[in-house]
This record gives structure tokens, C-alpha cells and sequence, in this order.
């Protein structure tokens, strides 16, 4: 069961959307999000960014 604020409850679309925005305006080349769930100890790897051709 998650919260109205947990990160599990945002649709993967518009968490990928704000990823792929903040790691073009930080200029960088690849990218990696990692949430962590209020059940779990561990961190998991939710969103990444290809690296540039």
C-alpha cells in the first residue's frame, strides 16, 4: 500500500519525462534514478537514461 505522496503512486510516464528534463538541463551524459520504497531497505533502480549516440 503506498501514500499520496509516495514516488511508487507518480506514472512512470511523467517521472520519466521530469528525469530525461533534469539530466538535460544538468548537461549530463547519462543518468540513474533510484527510489526507495517505505517497505524495502534497499534501493531500486527505477528510471535510467541511455547514454547519447
Amino acid at each position: 500500500m503506498t501514500s499520496a505522496g509516495d514516488p511508487a503512486t507518480v506514472g512512470n510516464g511523467e517521472l520519466d519525462a521530469v528525469f530525461a528534463e533534469t539530466v538535460r538541463r544538468t548537461g549530463a551524459s547519462i543518468g540513474a534514478l533510484y527510489l526507495l520504497t517505505p517497505d524495502e531497505r534497499v534501493l531500486r533502480r527505477d528510471t535510467t537514461s541511455p547514454p547519447p549516440p
